[in-house]
């Protein structure tokens, strides 16, 4: 029989985990909806993602967006800080997205999600990274313009005790985050990746008989190829890994790439298809899988991402070209004898730039 003492303990213990978990959010088991969403994740292809759980929590879309931004920034930023490879960077991103889309911005804070994240993506790549390793470099990140914090999680032995002291903090913290993360997306982590499958469309190329080689037969098949796995990661940046399965994404940004590669050496990866399958009415669309309007649809998220980053770099500099900058624009600039202006220009020359950007290369391309 329990004795008033221990009954008040177990209140009492009930009580703070209840706390803390409202720290993160109401963390209740996930409702069957939920794990319904997410076990064996429904795309929703074409079809609008509609009205997010942040704006029917009274968020609008322009702040949504920018939310999303900031956590994305944070990921990004502090992996690669952290060494953790692109598609645990992509993982994160991906774990992000999908919480978000069945729980409130304005009731997670989506930096500590986003942290929470970024250390269960490395755990689930097999690359793990201390906790309090994650913690002091997202928080690095987060507070980028705090010298107070930035002298705190410096590593400095005047403030050994103290940063100690908070980590110890942050990390039960994002304990319990990274526990809502996994209830939320009822502990689905089964994650394909569109790199995979770049990597297998350029071999099953590669290995076909006719017409040689793939490098042989394309010019530019390594630019071609880097680009679309630039093109790949950015994509995680947008929610199209809501929407489309990761072959659809894989294809549309080898289309992307294509298009470029063709203004820059006069040869498509259409018409290796065409030499390497024997087949003249195969087409790019019919051999990848996808629809135009899929590829239009996936393309056009990836350009917009790229039209607001450099509409907003413009803005910051001053220059008025930015409120021409728009994907609509450099969506037509991909379309061979395109005309474009000014600013579409400056687009494309982005696009074109992610076949030479930093960052990591393709595997199977690499030097």
């Amino acid at each position: 029989m329990d004795t008033p003492g221990l009954h008040r303990m177990r209140m009492s213990h009930a009580e703070v985990e209840r706390q803390r978990r409202q720290e993160v959010e109401e963390l209740d088991a996930p409702t069957s909806n939920a794990v319904q969403r997410t076990c064996g994740w429904r795309y929703s292809g074409m079809a609008p993602l509609g009205v997010s759980p942040s704006e029917r929590d009274g968020l609008d879309p322009a702040k949504v967006d920018k939310w999303r931004r900031e956590f994305l920034h944070l990921i990004y930023k502090a992996g690669t800080a952290l060494k953790i490879p692109p598609w645990g960077l992509a993982t994160a991103a991906l774990l992000c997205h999908r919480f978000f889309s069945i729980k409130s911005m304005k009731r997670n804070d989506r930096f500590v999600i986003a942290t929470a994240s970024l250390h269960l993506a490395a755990k689930i790549q097999e690359a793990p990274k201390s906790i309090r390793d994650v913690v002091r470099e997202c928080d690095r990140t987060r507070h980028a313009g705090n010298e107070q914090m930035q002298r705190l999680l410096s590593g400095e032995p005047a403030y050994a005790d103290a940063e100690l002291a908070y980590l110890n903090g942050a990390k039960e913290q994002i304990l319990m985050a990274e526990r809502a993360l996994l209830y939320t997306l009822g502990f689905d982590l089964n994650i394909e990746y569109p790199h995979r499958f770049l990597l297998k469309f350029l071999a099953d190329l590669d290995s076909m008989p006719g017409g040689g080689k793939l490098d042989e037969c394309l010019p530019g098949t390594r630019e071609l190829f880097q680009s679309a796995w630039n093109l790949m990661n950015d994509s995680f940046r947008t929610t199209l890994c809501l929407q489309f399965p990761e072959h659809k994404v894989a294809a549309a940004v080898i289309y992307m790439a294509n298009e470029v590669n063709k203004r820059r050496y006069g040869k498509g990866i259409e018409q290796v298809i065409v030499e390497k399958t024997g087949d003249t009415s195969a087409t790019f669309f019919s051999y990848f899988g996808i629809s135009p309007e899929e590829v239009k649809e996936i393309s056009g998220q990836v350009l917009e991402l790229y039209a607001q980053s450099m509409a907003s770099t413009l803005r910051e500099s001053g220059d008025h070209a930015a409120e021409g900058v728009t994907a609509g624009g450099m969506e037509a600039t991909l379309r061979p004898g395109a005309a474009h202006g000014a600013a579409d220009g400056s687009l494309k020359r982005k696009l074109e730039e992610r076949a030479d950007a930093g960052g990591s290369k393709v595997p199977h391309l690499a030097s």
